[in-house]
């Protein structure tokens, strides 16, 4: 069950938003861990019996754990590679958390890189959350870049679309015409070929967020977010988007 709080918080004024709400359960504190993965905000880690404050990212969310990287200072990896618990808070988007409880539960490496499989805290503090912004692509991408091929379940014909905009979350795609049969939100895609450029393009597994019909222009507006893909490419993808955000003013999805 959804913690009660949290729920009247996400429907009510805006006076509600502002108050505090303490999560409990993983289908709420999840999406909160992806808002911090999709700006690379920095995020404190407090070690239990260490004194000193420590620093990371948030490389990717699950259902029931998180990946954290990008570990500073340096020794603190060896530290975290004992186990030992730990709590984490960070702030972005105008939305401030603060996860009690953390445990490592096991190491990988990516290319060398290390990066900490960690349970999902068993509580967390939210206050002021709002949407994140997406990043319109730039106007040098090519009419052949910038798509997306969509695979549906139990459909072996793709849908192609335009990518409107993007964030290291997810992103907004056209596609000409009507979908048939009409894409629905919360409806699993098993796969996404994403193309974005000559150098960024990637496989992942999503879900549709929202789905619209834009009579002016003909088109089906889909909204989808990234649940899966590889490690590598996540980190491609982050890089790409930061880029454009220091270069550009962002699109609000």
């Amino acid at each position: 069950m959804k913690d009660a709080t949290a729920t009247a918080q996400d429907n009510g004024a805006d006076a509600a938003a502002r108050r505090a709400a303490y999560l409990n359960c993983a289908e709420d504190i999840a999406p909160m861990l992806k808002v911090m993965r999709d700006h690379s905000a920095d995020i404190e880690l407090r070690l239990a019996g260490v004194a000193e404050i420590y620093r990371g990212r948030i490389l990717d969310t699950g259902d029931d754990h998180f990946l954290l990287e990008d570990i500073r200072p340096r020794e603190g990896l060896s530290r975290l590679r004992r186990g030992v618990n730990f709590t984490f808070s960070a702030r972005a988007d105008d939305l401030y958390v603060c996860g009690e409880d953390c445990r490592i539960l096991k190491v990988e490496s990516d290319r060398g890189l290390p990066y900490f499989h960690a349970s999902l805290p068993t509580r967390l503090l939210r206050q002021r959350r709002r949407r994140h912004n997406r990043i319109t692509l730039p106007p040098r991408v090519s009419p052949n870049e910038g798509v997306v091929q969509v695979t549906r379940q139990g459909d072996d014909r793709p849908l192609h679309g335009q990518i409107i905009d993007i964030s290291v979350g997810g992103c907004r795609i056209a596609f000409s015409g009507a979908v048939v049969p009409a894409l629905t939100v919360e409806e699993p895609l098993p796969k996404c070929a994403v193309h974005v450029t000559a150098s960024l393009a990637f496989d992942a597994v999503a879900v549709i967020r929202h789905s619209a019909w834009d009579a002016g222009k003909r088109q089906t507006i889909c909204g989808i977010e990234f649940l899966r893909m590889a490690i590598p490419d996540r980190r491609r993808l982050e890089h790409y988007v930061s880029q454009l955000s220091a270069r550009r003013t962002p699109a609000r999805a």
